[in-house]
């Protein structure tokens, strides 16, 4: 009996530990909070000139920060990435060259309050990247952009639903950057993020609905970024253990890579692990294989459109495939035997900081302990008999309440 509890408690609380560390990689509300103003204010900043204006700007996120998968960096010293699209919803590749587009959001970034914060004076090969005070530990990376209205008709009549927000993007490495050609890199980060939250999206709703419930309000008005999907969580977590396990790698497998093959693996699980290890054993499903000029290259279709291979570069870096395969197999080991093989905590706590580093789990376990205190002095908090797992819905014949600590004095009546 002791074994098979030892499982379903073992599960319940390092879904439990999983989550929290999610939490911990997380971007705080506040600091999610402060970079939607910080853009914001960018966006009105490039709204406010002329040459601008008459274009529709609009700036909204793309990336991690988009999806809500954001981690912190590995290192304090490290910063966040905040990507950014600055869409200029009315210009057309006769109004505009590649260049012209970098030139106008640049020189308009040059001319005033962010000029001292542009990293570099000449931009980047695709964004301009605003670093604020070090102590945010905070930078904005902005892309230029405009409507790809070629694709746009094309998804349309093929009734691809996302095409709508196809963008041609600036990129100064590209043959045709000087020049009016309708020939531009493509993105889609708008379909993008709307593909990632229909394949989370009865978590997604569930998950808004206890938070509205708990705090009162009107499910409606709950925001997106205020809760988080084992979807998201997972992510989170893959990327953390892709960024440990390979951390001077410079081949290691690409966030769009994980997240994709994630978000195409998950079945809306509503627990966690159970979400890990099943989006592990199920992402290669999602990898083609395809002749080319009689060669077989790996294909991982960006879902929004077919036209993109995420995996593109394999083809020139065989060794970035080989590495992503690798990571692939460890990770799917590793978390599977997190359960299988625990014994108690402290075994737990050993075996995270093999795959994701002392620092994070450090700091995991601590707002794990201070959430145990909380309800440890409101009598809710039971262990485990056997293996010290800690949990609020633990049969009594098989635990033992942990009484609050009351520090009396020698003289207390």
């Amino acid at each position: 009996m002791l074994q098979d509890y030892t499982k379903f408690t073992g599960k319940d609380e390092l879904n439990k530990i999983l989550r929290k560390m999610g939490a911990v990689l997380d971007i705080s509300n506040t600091q999610h909070e402060d970079a939607v103003n910080k853009y914001q204010a960018i966006a009105n900043y490039l709204g406010r000139d002329e040459k601008i204006n008459i274009y529709m700007p609009d700036m909204y996120p793309q990336g991690s920060f988009g999806l809500g998968t954001v981690i912190k960096p590995l290192s304090d010293k490290e910063e966040y990435d905040i990507d950014l699209v600055c869409e200029l919803k009315s210009a057309t590749i006769e109004d505009l060259t590649q260049s012209d587009l970098k030139k106008l959001i640049g020189d308009r970034l040059k001319s005033g309050m962010y000029k001292d914060m542009l990293k570099d004076q000449n931009g980047g090969r695709r964004c301009w990247t605003i670093k604020y005070a070090e102590d945010t530990q905070l930078h904005l990376d902005i892309l230029p952009a405009m409507p790809d209205n070629a694709s746009r008709l094309l998804f349309e009549s093929k009734g691809n639903s996302y095409g709508d927000s196809a963008l041609s993007i600036t990129d100064n490495k590209h043959p045709d950057f000087y020049r009016y050609t309708d020939d531009w890199v493509k993105s889609n980060p708008k379909g993008y993020q709307t593909w990632f939250k229909e394949q989370m999206l009865t978590q997604l709703n569930e998950s808004k609905r206890l938070f509205a419930a708990t705090e009162n309000a009107n499910v409606d008005d709950v925001p997106d970024y205020k809760v988080k999907t084992p979807l998201q969580r997972a992510v989170q977590l893959l990327k953390r253990h892709r960024d440990s396990s390979c951390e001077d790698n410079d081949d290691k497998p690409i966030s769009i890579i994980i997240t994709t093959l994630s978000a195409q693996a998950y079945s809306n699980e509503d627990n966690l692990y159970d979400a890990l290890v099943n989006i592990l054993n199920r992402m290669h499903e999602y990898i083609k294989y395809e002749m080319k000029d009689g060669k077989r290259i790996t294909v991982i279709e960006n879902p929004v459109d077919s036209r993109e291979n995420f995996a593109d570069k394999w083809e020139d870096y065989p060794i970035r495939e080989k590495v992503f395969l690798e990571w692939l197999n460890s990770a799917k080991t590793y978390f599977k035997a997190l359960l299988q093989d625990v014994k108690d905590m402290q075994w737990i706590n050993e075996s995270l900081n093999k795959g994701f580093g002392n620092d994070i789990v450090k700091k995991t376990f601590s707002a794990l302990g201070n959430q145990s205190r909380s309800l440890r002095d409101s009598g809710n908090l039971r262990m485990a008999t056997g293996t010290g797992l800690l949990g609020t819905n633990i049969a009594k014949e098989k635990s033992k309440e942990v009484k609050k600590h009351n520090f009396h004095g020698k003289n207390e009546k």
